[in-house]
């Protein structure tokens, strides 16, 4: 009788270890389903629209950064903000650059901004004096 009682007791605890793991697993498995729906359903119509908007900037700002050199020693960089192409240069234009920043601004609206350093400039800034490489920096504190 006590072995009966056990067994059914056991059954019990069973059942309501392994019930409790199917609810836990039902709620995390319709988020994972939730989230798959998303992600196969694509971007939202808004997403699409900017989409669209950038594919022109996307074709001007390719079109110029193919006419810059990777030597081109007033180059800072290019990126598309807001609604136009924004182009960073330091100093004058090549007439090659500046030939393609024209024809650029048939495809979309180009911005050429002027920088206070070039990329070479800021690649130079950032690196470690070669006289201090592998020295630790002494700290003086009060």
């Amino acid at each position: 009788m006590k072995q009966q009682a056990r067994r059914k007791a056991s059954a019990a605890v069973l059942a309501a270890v392994l019930g409790g793991a199917v609810v836990a697993i039902m709620p995390a498995t319709e988020a994972a389903s939730a989230r798959v729906e998303s992600v196969t359903s694509g971007p939202s119509d808004q997403a699409m629209v900017k989409m669209r908007a950038q594919v022109p900037l996307v074709k001007a700002a390719s079109a110029i950064k193919a006419a810059v050199p990777d030597t081109a020693a007033g180059y800072t960089g290019i990126g598309l903000v807001g609604d136009h192409v924004t182009m960073w240069w330091k100093g004058g234009l090549p007439a090659k650059v500046a030939t393609a920043v024209t024809a650029a601004r048939n495809i979309a609206p180009v911005e050429v901004a002027p920088a206070a350093y070039s990329k070479a400039e800021l690649k130079r800034a950032g690196r470690p004096d070669e006289s201090r490489a592998g020295k630790v920096a002494e700290a003086h504190f009060p």
